[in-house]
């Protein structure tokens, strides 16, 4: 017997499953690639060490960007080791890495790395 996650209340008034937050997000990029992400290939990456990032995409099979989903009202650097991980193994083809969290502010990380409200996905 595993132990169970429960959902916590978030300031979008809904419940929040951690794991379902990722996939309701993953799917809502596949969605609307033809209409935001300009023909962007969507993956998701796990390393030898297994090291995952929830949503890489890459476009023209050359330009990389990476988000990781974090059903939690704050970030902090530690939400971004994966991201700096996928950056170290890209270089030059990493263009950005972003975290989308359920806070409401968004915040620059240095180096290509931003925090941004979840909600932002739905917002523009």
């Amino acid at each position: 017997m595993g132990m169970r996650r429960e959902p916590r209340r978030s300031p979008l008034k809904f419940n929040v499953d951690p794991g379902e937050f990722s996939n309701q997000t993953h799917h809502n990029l596949s969605n609307s690639r033809g209409q935001n992400l300009q023909l962007a290939t969507i993956y998701h990456s796990r390393d030898k060490d297994r090291v995952e990032v929830d949503i890489v995409l890459e476009r023209a099979a050359r330009e990389v960007a990476g988000i990781e989903v974090k059903a939690s009202a704050t970030v902090t650097g530690k939400d971004f080791h994966s991201l700096r991980k996928l950056k170290r193994a890209l270089k030059e083809r990493f263009v950005s890495g972003v975290v989308l969290y359920d806070g409401e502010m968004s915040a620059s990380f240095g180096d290509g790395l931003y925090a941004l409200p979840i909600r932002a996905l739905w917002e523009t």
